[in-house]
């Protein structure tokens, strides 16, 4: 856990310094502690992109999770994946 947060300490310092950073990570929580813009890849398709602000927790979890994969599936199977 001190990794972590020496990381995301360092990433936010330097960020707000005005350097550019690529933060690649699968916690949300991380991401949106930092992060400015998210953009979520899926096999090199972009999937989604979003500024802070214009993106909540739970829309960027499910994105991530593949959220409208899921939600396709879930149409197929006739219920709750």
């Amino acid at each position: 856990m001190r990794q972590t947060s020496n990381v995301l300490a360092t990433v936010d310092r330097v960020r707000k310094s005005g350097i550019g950073v690529v933060f690649i990570t699968h916690n949300v929580r991380h991401a949106m502690a930092v992060g400015d813009r998210f953009t979520v890849l899926n096999r090199g398709k972009t999937l989604g992109t979003a500024k802070r602000g214009e993106i909540k927790a739970e829309e960027l979890q499910d994105m991530m999770a593949g959220g409208q994969e899921l939600a396709e599936l879930e149409g197929t199977l006739g219920g709750t994946v």
